[in-house]
């Protein structure tokens, strides 16, 4: 029996609840796990090396388990690999990926072509990516799935900056439409300390920019206000979850190098490099997976996810989000979840003397998180 805890459900009964700051944590340990995949659009691979050892994977799988059990949660980022999954799958896939969109389990995030970095580019560039992505999702009539066919993609997603925090990537997305944008963390220790001391992971951004013809805040106002989510602990917090043995990532780890062409060059950031598609040296790049949950284990995994839990509680607002996903993750997405749901199963089945009344552990998206944590924070911005 499928005990997860609904989505729809739990927003409902926080949102009955949340009268002010913490309101939901002081009702309940609210775990909210984000389950994602972080696919660059080429990097130490071709796209063509990615999409066959890892994307291909990870779209198939995550499409056929949350097609399976409307429990499941996953959101999307790069369009340019739907663009590669769309022209290669049967119609019976793609009904599938539709049913998933309509449902609200399959959620697009930025929905770029690929995800903009924010060094290099200029504002305008990243209109375009976004348009490219945005404009492709109507093209092939996936758009009209999704609950809001008029607003589609709803929140913005940009992890992987590198080098901080753009003013003028605020701004677009409060000019996109979006009711709120989430990043991963970036900056100076004094700045983490702050923030953690202050509870200020979750904010309301008004960004100005001194861009030539992008609106500042003092010229649109309350349109360029936008709710901003940091990931405190980086895009893989959840998935880097281990005592040794017992690991929150149960597929591969990358994947094998063994076809691929080994290409060393002396001044490279990195020692090695790779393209095209055939190899002369055989390189694996993997880890080893964390053990299948059992009857034997499953408490500990519990405890640990319960200790992961209780220590990230006091630095937000609202329902703890646990980011569960990183680089290529999901390649097997049927046996990761099948896994989390043991654990988390054993959890809402088991609750234990901590002082609270109850835990709610489940799968989320993005598109209901927001509102509940605005409705936490003071004054409900």
């Amino acid at each position: 029996m499928n005990r997860l805890k609904f989505v729809g459900a739990a927003v409902a009964a926080a949102l009955t609840t949340a009268s002010g700051a913490h309101s939901v944590h002081d009702k309940a340990l609210d775990l909210w796990i984000l389950p994602h995949a972080h696919c660059d659009v080429g990097w130490l691979y071709t796209v063509e090396g990615y999409w066959k050892y890892a994307v291909r994977d990870i779209l198939n799988t995550v499409v056929e388990a949350l097609d399976n059990d409307s429990s499941l949660r996953f959101i999307w980022s790069e369009i340019k690999w739907i663009q590669m999954w769309w022209d290669e799958v049967e119609e019976e896939q793609k009904e599938q990926m539709r049913r998933i969109v309509k449902s609200g389990q399959f959620e697009f995030v930025g929905a770029g072509w690929s995800q903009a970095d924010e060094v290099t580019t200029t504002w305008f560039d990243q209109v375009d990516n976004t348009l490219t992505g945005q404009d492709y999702l109507k093209s092939i009539g996936l758009s009209k799935s999704c609950p809001q066919p008029d607003r589609c993609v709803r929140v913005g997603w940009q992890i992987d900056m590198f080098a901080g925090y753009s003013a003028a990537t605020a701004s677009l997305h409060a000019m996109n439409g979006y009711d709120a944008t989430y990043m991963r963390w970036a900056g100076t220790d004094d700045m983490f300390t702050k923030w953690t001391d202050d509870h200020a992971f979750e904010f309301v951004w008004e960004p100005s920019s001194s861009e030539t013809g992008l609106a500042s805040n003092k010229s649109r106002g309350q349109g360029n206000r936008i709710f901003t989510h940091i990931m405190r602990h980086n895009y893989g917090d959840l998935a880097g979850l281990s005592n040794g043995t017992l690991r929150f990532t149960w597929d591969r780890d990358f994947f094998p190098l063994t076809e691929l062409e080994y290409v060393e060059e002396e001044e490279a950031e990195y020692s090695r490099q790779f393209k095209h598609g055939v190899n002369k040296d055989t390189v694996t790049v993997m880890s080893t997976p964390g053990d299948a949950v059992n009857d034997g284990n499953v408490a500990a995994y519990a405890d640990m996810l319960l200790d992961f839990a209780r220590e990230r509680r006091p630095n937000f607002q609202g329902p703890i989000l646990a980011v569960w996903g990183s680089d290529y993750r999901f390649t097997e997405a049927q046996y990761m979840y099948g896994n989390m749901s043991k654990i988390v199963n054993h959890i809402n089945d088991n609750p234990v003397g901590d002082g609270l009344a109850r835990h709610i552990f489940f799968y989320v998206a993005l598109a209901s998180h927001h509102v509940v944590v605005r409705s936490c924070m003071p004054g409900n911005l």
